[in-house]
Order: structure tokens, then sequence, then C-alpha cells
């Protein structure tokens, strides 16, 4: 600004001294340009201080905001290396969050799986004391394992203790003698004394033995099939059944021979029809061969041998020998009858064991297609049907092939003992006529 002043000046000084050495100038034109130039002088003096005050205001604000951008400079650099400190503890503060969260994972999932070892282990010792004897004296451990086991949330700790308290009083109890009050035969406003001995089995005050039945939730006596044990005696005679009862009752259900019958229907009643009319036939061709007397005594079947030989003495030898054979083949005859009857019975009665297994089989598959597998109760009749009657069809046809071995047997004997007999005539008539022919001659 001083230098644009400056230079203004001295153009109007050129112009004004060529103007002057133009024009010839008056003195009062000499005092006006002398006044205009002081003015102008005065105002180049004005304005260069102005400028001069400006140009330091300018310098100092210049320097003020060299000094504040400095400063800012050295706030911005703070900044940035606090932001690059801030950008690594944020990546550890990252890497760190992703350790914990890994650890958060696997820490929950062995958190889930202990709960799920816990309801699982639950529903096992469930399922497994629902059938123990153990029930019926604290039939309540049942309620909380089942709880336990179908949860879905967090499993407490005391709900772990409990599992723990339970199994292991089922592991000491398992080897104690115990009494306790119990439901017995669906009572429901009174209990009854019972002696439980393990698990293994339960007496009520009488000594009758009692089985747990988890469908009722209570104690079911069976009939007695053993002496019942005194428990008032220091020591007692026990029968243990190791499957709390179930042997016991299936001892005491065991079928009589006739709810066997009954099971095999008509077939098993004809079986036993024919192995009684074997029977009958076989003691009655027994008794018939017991009458022969023995080898030295004579019989009837040796008299009409006898006969028939002195009947054919005239005829030649070979019509003899025919005569005799005709004769023994009637008494071998007589000797083996009921024995084929014997026989065909014994081949009945496996042949119509196996027809009782069929119908019973389709019996079966009948009633499974009504009540499905999941009954046993209404396809155990059509299984026993199946079975009885082939045991026995092959019980009966055994008996009657001894019975008919044992005859075969005797009547085997008998009929040799003829034909010895029946030999010993040809051979003596055949000797007597060679003893005539020498005397003869």
């Amino acid at each position: 600004m001083t230098t644009l002043l400056r230079t203004l000046g001295v153009c109007l000084a050129i112009v004004g001294g060529w103007a002057s050495a133009q024009t010839p100038t008056t003195p009062a034109q000499d005092t006006m340009t002398d006044t205009v130039l002081l003015q102008l002088e005065t105002r180049r003096d004005a304005a260069a201080t102005t400028s001069g005050a400006r140009e330091r205001r300018f310098e100092d604000a210049r320097d003020t905001a060299r000094a504040e951008l400095t400063r800012e400079r050295g706030a911005v650099d703070a900044l940035e290396r606090r932001h690059a400190a801030l950008l690594d503890a944020l990546a550890q503060a990252e890497t760190q969050l992703v350790e914990l969260e890994a650890r958060l994972e696997s820490g929950a999932r062995d958190e889930r799986d202990l709960y799920d070892a816990a309801r699982l282990a639950a529903r096992d010792t469930g399922a497994r004391l629902t059938g123990s004897l153990l029930s019926a004296q604290w039939p309540e451990r049942l309620g909380r394992l089942a709880a336990l086991g179908q949860g879905t949330g967090p499993v407490s700790p005391e709900e772990i203790e409990a599992l723990w308290l339970i199994l292991l009083n089922d592991m000491t109890q398992a080897g104690r003698i115990a009494r306790f009050e119990g439901r017995v035969d669906g009572m429901e406003t009174a209990s009854a004394p019972v002696t439980r001995v393990g698990t293994f089995g339960a007496y009520t005050a009488d000594g009758t033995a009692a089985r747990w039945d988890p469908v009722f939730a209570d104690l079911r006596t069976a009939p007695q099939t053993t002496t019942a044990p005194s428990f008032d005696e220091p020591l007692a005679d026990i029968v243990i059944d190791p499957f709390g009862g179930s042997l016991t009752l299936l001892e005491a259900r065991r079928p009589t021979p006739r709810q066997l019958v009954d099971q095999g229907g008509w077939i098993a009643r004809l079986i036993l029809a024919l192995a009684f009319a074997g029977v009958i036939v076989a003691v009655y061709r027994a008794v018939v061969l017991a009458r022969v007397p023995p080898a030295p005594a004579p019989s009837a079947a040796l008299e009409r041998i006898q006969a028939a030989w002195q009947r054919a003495s005239t005829q030649t030898t070979d019509e003899m020998i025919a005569a005799l054979g005709y004769c023994v083949a009637g008494e071998a005859a007589r000797l083996e009858r009921g024995q084929p009857l014997l026989k065909l019975l014994a081949a009945l009665c496996p042949l119509l064991g196996l027809l009782g297994t069929v119908t019973g089989m389709i019996a079966l598959f009948r009633t499974i297609a009504i009540a499905g597998t999941g009954q046993p109760a209404y396809t155990a009749g059509a299984v026993a049907q199946a079975l009885v009657t082939t045991l026995l069809g092959i019980a009966a046809a055994i008996g009657l092939m001894l019975l008919h071995a044992a005859l075969a047997s005797r009547s085997r004997r008998l009929i040799d003992r003829l034909d010895a007999h029946a030999a010993g005539i040809v051979a003596n008539h055949k000797a007597v006529r060679v003893a005539a022919r020498r005397a003869a001659s």
C-alpha cells in the first residue's frame, strides 16, 4: 500500500512539472499546487502510517495465527497420537472381547452339557427306579426325578444334590432290610406294614410276598407258592426274587394242565384224544402180548402151528413149508395188531400240533392288525395256542412212538419164536422122511 501511494505521488509530481513547463504559472497557481502537493504528501504520510499500522496488525495477527496454528497442529498431533492409542486399545479390547465371548460360549456350552447330563441322569434313574421295589417306600422321589428330567431351564445345585442323594440312597438301601408302611393292593386310606428285603422282595405282615406295581403305584400281593417267612425270628429263610417279585408272580400264574389245554383250543383236545386212544390201544396190546407164556411153555399160537403141520404132514415138504409159512404169517398179524394204528397216531399228532401253530399264528396276526403290537395281553392267547399245540403234538408223538417201539420189540420176539418153532418142525419132518427112505431101501 505504501509503495502504491509513493508511486502515485511521483506520477502527480511529474504531471505537475510537465504542466508547469508547458504553461506559465502564476503565484496563485503555485500556491495551490503546493497546497495540493502538501495535501498529497500529508495524505501519503497518513496512508503510510495507516498502512504501517495495518501491516503491524497483520503481522501480529499472522504471528498470532502462526502460533495458534502451531498450537493447533500440536493439539492435532496429540489427538492423532491419542487416536492411534485408542485404536490400539480398541483392537486389544476387541481381541479380548472375542476371547471372552469364546470363553463365555465354552462355559455356556459346558453348563448346557452339565444340565443335559443331569436331566439325562434323572430320566435314566427315574426309568430304573420306576420298577424298583424301593419306590414302594419312597414314591415321592419319582415325581422329583420326572420334574428334573422334563425341565428346560437351568438346573440348580440343589437339584443336582437331590439327584446325588437319591442315587446314594438307592445304592445303600439295596442291601438293607427295612420295615415301612405302604399301600398294598390298592389301599387308599390306610397303609399296611411291609418288610422289604433289599430290592429283591417285599412281604406283608402275614408273610405274603408282594411286588411293586408301577402302574398302580402300590404293592400287589401274589398267591403264596412257598412257605411264608416269619420275621419275628432273628433268622428266617426267605425266597429271594432277583427281579423284584416278577418270578414269584410268574410262578404263581403258571397255568395248570387244564389251562394249557384250554389255551390250545380244539386242536389240543383232539391231540389229547388221539394220544389217549393210542395209549388205550397200546395198553390193550401189551396185556395181550403179556399173556403169551415164556418159550418153554406151549401157547395157542404154537398149538395152531402144530395143528397146521399135522394137517400137512402127508403132503410134500414144499407144501408143508407153505402151509407153515401161511400159519406163521397169520399169527404174526395177530401179534402186530394195533401197531400200525399207533404209528399212524404218532405221525398225526405232530401234524396236528403244526396245524395248531399255523392257526395260532393266523389268530396272532389278526389280533396284531386289530390291537397293534403294544398290547401283549391281547396277543398272549394266540401265542399260547401256537405253542401249546406244538408242545402237546410233539409230546404225544414221542409217547406213542415209545409205546410202539416197546410193542414192536415184544411182538418181534414172539414172531421169531414162531419162526424158530416152524423151522424146527420142517427140519424134523425132513429128518423123518430121510430115515424112512433109508429104512425102505
